[in-house]
């Protein structure tokens, strides 16, 4: 148990003592004013090769974030984070986030989402689904590739990988840090992670309960113009988000969980989170009050490292994921208004609350199921090979198994069905699946370290649609002590989920069997240089061609597009430090391929061509700092969200100004205080992003000014 008495008086303490020296607070900090650019950005990176090296030298184009970045910036959750990585494009539904990397736009299911390197796709459609759920308390580190992933990471790290780092899976953090969230539009949260060591066993986990009314889209749910434009006008006018009383409530709340034990070669632990939320602006909605989402997710997973040699590693896991979701919707359906019409209702009569809720109503559950199962078992092994070869190799055995979800018009918790057949759209055979994959790569470092060399392969093969190769190489030229070059190419693939393969097709038609999965090819050019010894900058090319992606034939059927699809663009990013001032400034260009739309050649549809993000950090003392973030967004041209208007629109550039306040570690008699304070679109900037999954609304407006804040203790 905690003294929290103790703790309360030493609170008091150093409140006291703050007013008085700030100095004396900070004087046994770490002194981040005399770390070099060096030190502070050219970080250990693991994602790239499932080992530790330098980011600078690492075959892959990788992005990290920081704990201290974290700080300084005021991120409080991963799309904070994800939304000033350069190529990366972020969509703010209300629900989950929308966008992905260099073009490749959708429910970011073509990115792998994985928590200290295993995967927290969700099961039923592949989705990174990011939510309330990810929150950085218990982040040590974010990386960020953008490019393909499949060689090491299998299916889905089709255009790049987010690997969440975390604090209690550092082996050196040995301690209990609890941290306080308040802000605007209700947001509260109650965090603590935890390690600690008893010899050779270690116990470590994090625990969080946050919930938001989030950002309040009465008035633009009530725009016909920019949000519901092409809706019948019994729709526009029957929603209640504007009705005294009611109000757009869109309340989300998140309960993410993890554990670990390590004693000595073997380990035990799971991730898991509860997350329960509404529908945000996905849908064109009757009601947005009722609308609901709840998903429960987890991932058991025991292991076993062993160091055969001084030289030689191997590890052996296995990992259980359960998945379980269920939800409500208020959606117009024009063949059930249209048999109310026909049993004599008038059809210019605005919707009631009664037939809102007793006609249109759709409620989809798998609660009466076991849930959706993945099992996976994973050896790898690395090694040196005649002294001076890198070797990682491994095999992977994964099943999935997904279920359907039931649907019901009148019964909140419909039955499901789970016995195997072609006939049950809730668990149709194709549903389950087996897959052996096989991987290896190898690096090696010529001419004393200056020329560094990577190649590896994978071979996936899939019940259903066969043996799938990738393919990645990588040569980095250092050049100079202050020079590299990276040429860089690598292959990809994502699997077609089960709503692509069939699941709400006719039972006369319940398999798509000539699906296969989509490719891409991804070229890399980049450069890093430190022009100075408080400027670093990084330039990357890229040229990626994509082939068979996935896309919709009509509202149930998916088809892989026969063309060849081609984006490429520019990154670039650059950190300075000069005494008490340091940041970064990124610059994104993307373009995608032309795209023709009702006759009209459109460039860059739904992505702005450029893309400008910049930090100004400035140390008012050694423990106090303070931060402006500025983000550009060019104007651009999109699809209109309505798939029944063939129309493009145009949406306006943006500028968004946030502000930070945050102090490092205060530390005072064995207790360590940080806080920071964040206003989120502190000018209130209007910004409208496309719709790119086309559910329903014209775009997606963002949300304005917001606060936040985060109190954090350590002991």
């Amino acid at each position: 148990m905690f003294d929290f008495m103790c703790i309360n008086n030493k609170l008091a303490g150093f409140l006291f003592l703050s007013t008085l020296s700030p100095c004396l607070l900070a004087a046994d900090m770490d002194d981040f004013l005399d770390m070099s650019l060096e030190q502070l950005v050219n970080v250990d990176v693991f994602t790239a090769s499932k080992k530790l090296e330098k980011a600078d030298t690492a075959p892959s184009t990788i992005y990290v974030v920081t704990e201290e970045e974290i700080s300084r910036n005021g991120y409080y959750t991963l799309e904070d984070v994800l939304e000033n990585i350069p190529g990366v494009s972020t969509i703010n539904s209300g629900f989950f986030l929308f966008g992905g990397q260099r073009g490749f736009l959708g429910n970011f299911s073509q990115t792998l989402i994985l928590i200290d390197g295993r995967e927290m796709q969700n099961l039923l459609a592949a989705e990174t689904f990011i939510s309330n759920q990810f929150s950085t308390h218990n982040i040590k580190q974010v990386e960020v590739i953008n490019g393909p992933g499949s060689v090491l990471y299998g299916a889905n790290a089709y255009v790049g990988v987010i690997n969440i780092i975390t604090k209690q899976g550092d082996k050196e953090f040995n301690d209990v840090e609890i941290s306080l969230d308040a802000g605007t539009q209700d947001t509260n949260a109650y965090s603590a992670v935890f390690a600690k060591s008893y010899g050779d066993l270690r116990i470590a986990g994090s625990v969080r309960v946050a919930s938001s009314d989030n950002w309040d889209f009465s008035e633009f749910v009530n725009d016909t113009q920019n949000f519901s434009e092409g809706f019948p006008v019994i729709v526009q006018n029957g929603n209640n988000a504007l009705s005294p009383g009611e109000g757009y409530r869109n309340t989300g709340k998140a309960i993410p969980l993890s554990f670990r034990i390590d004693f000595k070669e073997f380990y035990f632990g799971f991730e898991s989170y509860n997350l329960q939320s509404g529908k945000g602006l996905e849908n064109v909605a009757l009601d947005y009050n009722a609308q609901e989402d709840v998903r429960e997710f987890e991932n058991q997973y025991i292991g076993w490292d062993h160091d055969l040699t001084e030289t030689t590693h191997i590890n052996l896991e296995y990992q259980h994921y359960r998945e379980k979701l269920w939800g409500t919707n208020y959606s117009y359906d024009q063949s059930i208004f249209d048999d109310l019409v026909a049993n004599g209702r008038d059809p210019n009569a605005p919707l009631t609350d009664e037939e809102i809720h007793e006609d249109f109503v759709l409620y989809y559950s798998q609660e009466n199921s076991s849930g959706s199962e993945r099992h996976r078992f994973n050896a790898q092994i690395d090694t040196m090979i005649a002294n001076d070869w890198s070797l990682i190799a491994g095999y992977t055995f994964d099943q999935l198994d997904v279920l359907g979800v039931a649907i019901s018009r009148d019964d909140p918790v419909p039955a499901f069905d789970e016995t195997v057949s072609f006939d049950n759209a809730l668990r149709r055979p194709f549903y389950k699946t087996d897959k052996h994959s096989l991987y290896a790569q190898l690096k090696k470092s010529f001419f004393d370290n200056v020329l560094h060399m990577t190649l590896g392969g994978r071979v996936d093969d899939q019940e259903i649609y066969g043996a799938i190769n990738t393919f990645r190489g990588g040569l980095v030229f250092q050049a100079t002590e202050s020079t590299n070059y990276k040429l860089l190419y690598g292959q990809a693939f994502r699997e077609p989920n089960i709503f692509e393969q069939g699941a709400n097709n006719d039972p006369d038609k319940p398999f798509n069997d000539d699906l296969k999965p989509a490719t891409i090819d991804t070229y890399e050019l980049a450069v890093n240089h430190r022009i100075h010894r408080s400027l670093k900058a990084q330039l990357v090319f890229f040229h990626s061609v994509a082939t068979d992606l996935l896309k919709p034939a009509s509202t149930v059927d998916f088809v892989n597009s026969g063309e060849k699809i081609v984006s490429e663009g520019l990154e670039s990013q650059i950190f300075y430090k000069y005494k008490s001032f340091s940041g970064d400034l990124s610059y994104t260009y993307t373009n995608p391929e032309d795209v023709v739309i009702n006759g009209e050649t459109i460039k860059s549809l739904n992505i702005s061509d450029h893309r400008l993000s910049l930090g100004l950090n400035y140390d008012v003392l050694k423990a106090v700092r303070l931060n402006a973030r500025v983000n550009y967004f060019s104007d651009l041209q999109a699809e209109h969200g309505n798939p029944d208007i063939e129309e493009v629109i145009d949406i306006s550039s943006a500028t968004q100004l946030d502000l930070t306040l945050s102090t490092r570690h205060f530390n005072y008699e064995g207790l360590k205080l940080s806080f920071m304070l964040t206003v989120k679109n502190a000018l209130n900037e209007e910004q409208y992003l496309p719709n790119v999954r086309n559910g329903g609304p014209m775009q997606f407006l963002q949300p304005g000014r917001q606060i936040i804040s985060r109190l954090s203790f350590m002991f």
